[in-house]
C-alpha cells in the first residue's frame, strides 16, 4: 500500500525482473533474479501491469490457455461472459479479464498491481475470494490502495 507516485507500481517491475536493480539484489527462491533468464521469470512469476493489455476479440481469446473449461469457469465466477467481444467490456470488467488471464496461470509467485481498481465492493470481494482460492500456498503480492483481508503483511512504502 502507498500514495500514488509513491514507488509501489516500479517495484512491482522490479520484483517481475522488468528492470535490474541498481543497487542491492532481488532474490527469489534464494537466488538473486539476475540469475534467472526472462524465459525462466515468466515461468515462475504470473504478473498483473496496471495496463489490461486485453487485445479486440473474445474474452475466451485473450485467455490464452489450453484449458477452455477451467478459463469458462473463472470467467464466470467473475462475472464475464466468454464469448462476449472485448472490445464492448467495461473498465471494471477489463481488469477482471486481464486478472483472470493472470490467475489461469499456474505460477509460485503472483505479483497483482491494482488488481481492484474500478470495481465495485460486491465485485472487489469476488476477485478477492478467487484470488485467495486459486492462490492457496503461493506467494502473492498485492499493491492495493485498501488493505487485503487474508493478507500475512501489509507493508506501506
Amino acid at each position: 500500500m502507498g500514495k500514488s507516485g509513491g514507488g509501489k507500481s516500479t517495484l512491482c517491475d522490479l520484483l517481475a525482473g522488468f528492470y535490474k536493480p541498481s543497487l542491492g539484489s532481488i532474490m527469489l527462491a534464494g537466488y538473486d533474479i539476475l540469475t534467472f533468464s526472462n524465459n525462466e521469470l515468466r515461468q515462475m512469476i504470473a504478473y498483473l501491469p496496471q495496463e489490461n493489455g486485453i487485445f479486440n476479440g473474445t474474452v475466451i481469446s485473450n485467455m490464452w490457455v489450453q484449458d477452455k473449461e477451467k478459463a469458462v469457469e473463472f470467467l464466470s465466477d467473475l462475472g464475464l461472459k466468454p464469448y462476449t467481444q472485448s472490445m464492448n467490456l467495461s473498465g471494471g470488467e477489463l481488469r477482471r479479464a486481464a486478472l483472470c488471464r493472470v490467475l489461469l496461470r499456474n505460477c509460485p509467485v503472483y505479483i497483482l498491481d491494482e488488481p481492484l481498481v474500478g470495481l465495485d465492493a460486491k465485485t472487489k470481494k469476488v476477485v478477492l475470494d478467487l484470488i485467495a482460492k486459486t492462490t492457496k500456498g503461493k506467494t502473492v503480492i498485492i499493491v492495493s490502495h485498501e488493505p487485503i483481508d487474508f493478507a500475512d503483511y501489509t507493508h506501506i512504502l
